[in-house]
């Protein structure tokens, strides 16, 4: 086109017809260009993550479309393949009307332990993104189970004096993921009894129940037993522990003692010397009373063999001086064990 001889391009003037035309699509009764109406389309989010979830347990997540246009939205969405364990909580077909948000929840239920993903497509009339996707990922996790650990598979009640009690302790630790249950427990042999703990008891995981055993022989002889205990372990339902003891009738200083002391010592220990072992005076004379030779340690000392020196010196033990009596014979290995277990078992005026 030429003006006044200048020639001047004519793209421009195109340009801007064509960039109004594109703007706008119709006009009011005055003229006016009235701008047209659409929807558009925005997630939330890209990615739904559930984490870790345990088997046969389930888990919710949620995101949200959101129309940010100026028209109704509308569209359909789906999972990219069946048989996951995602599952849609709403209609295929959805409508979200003009600057309005839908929210949209997933169900993630695990079947087996290894990592899931999924895709869900959303499609709908949005001149921005009529496609888009939101990946879908979780776990599954094991399911939670008890488990345990014993301290000891035998208890060891040592030697006992019939009519007398021993106890013993036995730590049982809850090891898995899940609560322990202990429902009850068995003897084998009745002198042996649980102390202290009513059954049954639940042990949360890493916590530990410790059971008071007590053994309480009523006459002489040997303890082997066995202590079950039922739990709700499977395939370990039971744990199995040995008993063992030992029962020794008690050794009484007047029926035992005195009579070897009347027999071996009162002829020399009878009245003199410092040390008076007749009737009625030799327990007074024994028993945590300091030797005279061998201060500070005691004649007896209940339940101490090495700190009791007259068991060194019917033992001739070497620590306490010569064998008593002196000048021998030395008492029987019978009679040196009836000192001896009157000693450890505490070295009662009985």
């Amino acid at each position: 086109m030429l003006i006044n001889n200048i020639k001047l391009p004519i793209t421009p003037r195109v340009f801007l017809v064509a960039t109004i035309l594109m703007l706008w699509n119709s006009c009011t009764d005055q003229g006016n260009p009235v701008m047209e109406s659409t929807p558009e389309i925005l997630l939330s989010t890209d990615t739904l993550s559930f984490g870790a979830v345990q088997i046969s347990d389930s888990r919710l997540r949620t995101f949200e479309i959101i129309n940010t246009g100026n028209a109704e939205l509308t569209g359909e969405m789906s999972l990219d393949e069946s048989g996951t364990p995602f599952t849609l909580q709403h209609t295929l077909g959805y409508t979200v009307t003009a600057g309005d948000t839908l929210s949209v929840s997933v169900l993630y239920q695990p079947g087996a332990m290894h990592s899931d993903t999924a895709v869900v497509v959303i499609s709908s009339n949005a001149v921005n993104d009529p496609v888009m996707s939101i990946l879908l990922v979780g776990s599954g996790s094991p399911l939670p189970v008890p488990a345990y650990d014993v301290s000891t598979q035998s208890v060891d009640f040592g030697t006992v004096v019939a009519g007398e009690m021993s106890i013993r302790t036995l730590v049982i630790r809850s090891v898995g993921t899940a609560d322990l249950r202990i429902d009850s427990l068995e003897f084998t042999d009745s002198s042996v009894q649980l102390s202290g703990t009513t059954l049954p008891v639940i042990i949360a995981p890493n916590d530990s129940l410790v059971l008071t055993l007590s053994y309480s022989p009523d006459v002489a002889g040997t303890l082997s037993a066995t202590l079950t205990i039922f739990v709700d372990v499977l395939g370990e339902e039971q744990i199995s522990v040995s008993l063992i003891g030992e029962a020794q009738q008690a050794t009484s200083f007047a029926n035992d003692l005195q009579p070897i002391f009347n027999a071996k010592c009162v002829g020399c220990h009878g009245g003199s010397g410092g040390l008076i072992l007749t009737t009625g005076n030799a327990y007074g004379n024994l028993v945590n009373v300091t030797s005279q030779g061998y201060a500070p340690t005691p004649r007896v000392t209940p339940d101490d063999l090495t700190n009791s020196v007259l068991y060194g010196k019917i033992t001739n033990s070497g620590t306490y001086g010569g064998l008593m009596p002196q000048g021998g014979p030395a008492l029987t290995t019978a009679q040196i064990n009836s000192i001896q277990q009157w000693i450890l078992q505490g070295a009662v005026n009985n």
